[in-house]
């Protein structure tokens, strides 16, 4: 069983990097600095990264690993429980978070990785955006 989770771990760690890596070679040539293409890329983006660190959540929790502290009860490998690992990953990264669910041991530094991630993303869009748009410019005029 745990040879399994450590294969969806991998698996998942894979993916959101290739898919992550992907998001900033899209080619917006035809595209303006400020698209609707940017903005809705900006979300894929963030709905990966949140989808992808729930399970990485997940998996080290299956794993015998205290992850999250929670301020309530829940029961382990319930919907519920998937809920609040969704929950928290998706506050981290769009905030500091709201005290409800706190991340542990391995989980803390799980946690700010996915916080410096969720903070730094929409100005990695952006400087790629302007660098692209810069590098269109120079090459008509």
């Amino acid at each position: 069983m745990k040879l399994i989770v450590y294969i969806i771990l991998l698996l998942c760690i894979g993916v959101m990097t290739i898919s992550f890596t992907r998001l900033f070679r899209f080619n917006t040539e035809q595209c303006p600095v400020f698209s609707w293409t940017h903005f809705l890329l900006l979300i894929w983006a963030y709905l990966i990264l949140t989808v992808g660190f729930s399970l990485i959540y997940l998996s080290l929790e299956f794993l015998g690993n205290p992850i999250l502290a929670f301020n309530y009860s829940v029961t382990p490998g319930s919907i519920s429980y998937i809920g609040n690992l969704i929950y928290f990953s998706l506050v981290t990264m769009l905030t500091v978070g709201y005290g409800d669910i706190t991340p542990i041991g391995l989980g803390k530094f799980i946690a700010s990785t996915q916080a410096l991630i969720g903070y730094l993303l929409p100005a990695a869009f952006l400087a790629s955006g302007i660098a692209k748009s810069t590098q269109k410019w120079s090459r008509s005029g």
